[in-house]
């Protein structure tokens, strides 16, 4: 799965009844008056765990919403699925290779008797760089505007989708575009993500 960005909440329902790890389709009652072929699809249990995205809708009807990739694990009934109110799906996967680093928030201060000792100065969280080589430029101006328009510049939270759907709650510490010039018409793009939490934004 190409990774995916995503923010807000446009259609939800529940679940009429438990779902088998693997399943494809999702027993939702009047499917086809909340969701829409194509639209991206997320599920969790009522209480937001065992969160994952089944990527687009291929298939919706009045009994069940079937999707294109199957549940990761089990779901029981009364379980949410939605779709988002935005996403961004990147048209290539990233580049190789990949360092997630870990800042725990803790440093190392030493009082004025000269003893070392551990304060926590802020939030604990994973640093991750999402690298594309080669985005054409059409789909650059699409990030570009949906960092612009729905992160409003950067500022706002979001999930993010990575390709092995993992979930995850993140930020954007800073972002860097390279022009290149052979050939022209494409760019290097390196966003510094912050992973915060495992929850849907």
């Amino acid at each position: 799965m190409k990774p995916v960005f995503a923010k807000g909440t446009r259609a939800q329902a529940s679940l009429s009844a438990s779902a088998a790890k693997g399943a494809l389709t999702l027993p939702v009652n009047d499917a086809d008056s909340i969701f829409s072929v194509g639209e991206l699809l997320f599920c969790s249990e009522a209480d937001g765990s065992e969160l994952e995205c089944l990527g687009p809708v291929t298939a919706v009807d009045g009994v069940g919403v079937t999707v294109a990739l199957g549940l990761a694990s089990a779901k029981s009934g009364g379980a949410k699925v939605w779709t988002p109110e935005t996403s961004l799906l990147w048209p290539l996967g990233r580049s190789a290779p990949l360092r997630r680093t870990y800042h725990s928030g803790v440093e190392v201060q030493r009082s004025v008797g000269g003893a070392l000792y551990h304060t926590r100065l802020a939030d604990p969280y994973w640093e991750e760089p999402l690298v594309f080589e080669r985005v054409a430029r059409a789909d650059y101006a699409q990030y570009e505007g949906w960092f612009i328009d729905t992160l409003r510049g950067g500022v706002e939270e979001f999930t993010f989708v990575d390709e092995e759907r993992r979930v995850s709650a993140v930020k954007i510490l800073n972002t860097a575009v390279e022009q290149e010039e052979s050939p022209a018409g494409v760019a290097r793009v390196a966003i510094q993500l912050a992973r915060v939490g495992t929850s849907y934004v």
